[in-house]
């Protein structure tokens, strides 16, 4: 955890970076969501087009917070003690595939077009390799052709196309971290 709080003030840097002086907003990620970020989150989902266009959250968030972290590894992006994005991992071992790790991120709210996903994902997913008591080698996700802005923040991030056998509806995308 502690990686994720030196890395903060990147983000913050960031932050600043991109905003006038006048409408900084601070940014800090917690490992975790609490049930106010979650429902903000939810409430998100009911106005944000792009949110329900290119996701299934509407019926992943139909839960509590509880629910939705069981199984799951989460990361949340705050600004002005707003829900601003959020990261989340699986893991998942698999008969074909020694070990599974599964990958999202959304931003939203005050988080969009700040320049943020990109150091939220280094943050997020280098804690996350460096904490995990399993080896990971390789970190999946998926994302509707049509969402190419996604494409284009995961390509720049390292992420790397490969054929989806399981979705043909969807590009799958995999990433080797090298922390």
């Amino acid at each position: 955890m502690s990686e994720v709080k030196q890395s903060i003030e990147d983000l913050r840097y960031v932050g600043q970076a991109v905003s006038n002086s006048q409408n900084f907003t601070e940014f800090d990620v917690m490992q975790d969501i609490t049930d106010v970020l979650f429902d903000q989150y939810k409430n998100y989902l009911q106005y944000d087009s792009s949110l329900s266009e290119f996701t299934n959250d509407k019926k992943r968030f139909d839960q509590s917070a509880n629910e939705f972290v069981k199984d799951r590894l989460v990361y949340s992006l705050v600004g002005s003690r707003l829900m601003s994005g959020i990261i989340w991992f699986s893991h998942k071992t698999n008969q074909n595939i020694n070990d599974q790790h599964d990958f999202a991120i959304r931003t939203c709210g005050i988080g969009r077009g700040m320049g943020l996903s990109l150091p939220f994902m280094e943050l997020s997913i280098s804690d996350y390799v460096k904490s995990s008591s399993i080896a990971v080698e390789t970190i999946n996700l998926n994302v509707k052709p049509a969402n190419v802005g996604a494409i284009a923040l995961y390509k720049k991030f390292g992420f790397k196309e490969s054929k989806n056998q399981d979705d043909p509806t969807t590009v799958k995308m995999n990433y080797s971290p090298k922390f």
